[in-house]
């Protein structure tokens, strides 16, 4: 079976992330989470730039760190794009007291999981969704060996 190619866009934004990691990763994800990947886009934007898709598609106001757009057609499998903030990651970094590569891991799997059709508006779906985050970043950390 071929891999998925996972997009990443603008390249020269991602140029100083170890994208093979990220995909590799990725794909035991969604091998773990039963998700079949048909297609998958990263995109990295300004705040700026992500305020205005979240005022177009979500008639929302303000800064958010995330965004993704899905295009399965059937349930469990994973086709979209996600959109993110990089000033998002800067701060919520700051804030969390934790380092930009866990926010950013954080960052892509809250993607991936919203892809999947899971939400996060009420409190408990924020806490399961909170949940698999961390599921997810540990399982990058076992992947990776990544010392703590």
């Amino acid at each position: 079976m071929s891999r998925v190619k996972i997009e990443w866009t603008p390249p020269e934004l991602w140029s100083n992330h170890p994208l093979l990691s990220y995909t590799s990763w990725l794909h035991a994800l969604c091998a773990s989470e039963a998700f079949r990947l048909k297609r998958l886009v990263f995109c990295a934007v300004s705040d700026d730039e992500l305020l205005e898709k979240n005022q177009a598609f979500l008639e929302h106001s303000d800064y958010t760190d995330v965004l993704s757009f899905s295009y399965a057609s059937a349930d469990g499998v994973i086709e979209g794009e996600v959109w993110i903030s990089l000033d998002r990651i800067r701060d919520n970094a700051l804030k969390r007291g934790i380092s930009e590569k866990n926010e950013w891991l954080r960052v892509m799997a809250h993607g991936l999981y919203h892809l999947s059709g899971m939400t996060d508006k009420l409190l408990s779906d924020r806490l399961a969704m909170r949940t698999k985050e961390g599921r997810a970043i540990d399982l990058y950390e076992q992947m990776f060996h990544v010392e703590q």
